[in-house]
């Protein structure tokens, strides 16, 4: 807990009327102070990391990212005390109770919002929040649960010393495997993102990003030249005038994008 002994609360919502909710309930409490309020997942991810919160008032349902892509964002950072909110009660909301992390189900009323605070205000501080939120990022990891807006990423978000920003994903060039991260290329600038190249290629549309090495992911709109190399591969430059291989084995990925290229 912050050393003036205010709980330190962050609002994740995308509707308004979610975000205002919250913040009725909260204003009973003297010992609350809301520094920020997110209307998607994105800005979630950002304000945690910038203002470290002690609780998150998190949806689950949100653009962007989703309420459990958010923990899974925050994971190397800083780790609030989480109290989910949802207008569905489904499967996952079990096994967020069992883990000692509360709920809201929309519409709540008083009740409800003081057991999950007093709850969450217990927690703040304890040696076994680290616990607790370990296991959120295995359910986040086992659940499958999608995101409701976006089908795939529009954004990622950079994270660097002095600074978090987003880059579209439209203005990105090339993906390279970094060991266990993946450097991310645009017409300018690299940045160091914290994926991996396999699940990084689950976010990504197909129709715009192909796999063309066990290393290499592209975007196609950024093709400039391909060059025909032998046993069946080839190198690939960009826009930029990156010049990549293309292996054999990621060929079929391309060839159902550009058909006529590719003999039989």
């Amino acid at each position: 807990m912050d050393v003036n002994n205010k709980i330190r609360v962050v609002i994740a919502d995308d509707e308004f009327h979610g975000r205002e909710a919250v913040k009725v309930h909260l204003l009973e409490y003297a010992s609350a102070e809301i520094v920020g309020e997110a209307r998607n997942g994105e800005e979630a991810v950002a304000m945690v990391i910038s203002l470290k919160p002690d609780l998150l008032f998190l949806d689950i349902q949100m653009p962007g990212y989703t309420g459990l892509e958010v923990v899974q964002q925050i994971k190397d950072a800083h780790r609030p005390v989480i109290i989910f909110i949802t207008a569905y009660d489904q499967y996952a909301l079990k096994a967020f109770e069992a883990n000692a992390v509360d709920y809201l189900l929309k519409p709540f009323d008083k009740e409800r919002f003081d057991g999950a605070f007093n709850k969450a205000s217990l927690l703040i501080g304890r040696k076994n929040q680290n616990e607790i939120f370990n296991k959120l990022i295995s359910i986040y990891n086992k659940s499958g649960i999608e995101n409701s807006g976006e089908k795939y990423l529009t954004r990622i978000l950079i994270k660097e010393t002095k600074r978090i920003f987003f880059v579209k994903i439209n203005e990105v060039y090339w993906f390279e495997a970094s060991g266990d991260y993946v450097t991310l290329h645009t017409a300018t600038k690299n940045h160091l993102i914290n994926y991996r190249l396999n699940e990084l290629e689950e976010k990504l549309n197909p129709e715009k990003f192909v796999r063309i090495h066990r290393s290499t992911i592209i975007n196609v709109d950024f093709i400039l030249e391909f060059e025909p190399h032998f046993n069946g591969e080839y190198f690939i430059t960009l826009e930029n005038k990156a010049r990549l291989k293309m292996s054999r084995t990621f060929r079929d990925g391309l060839k159902t994008l550009f058909a006529d290229l590719f003999e039989p």
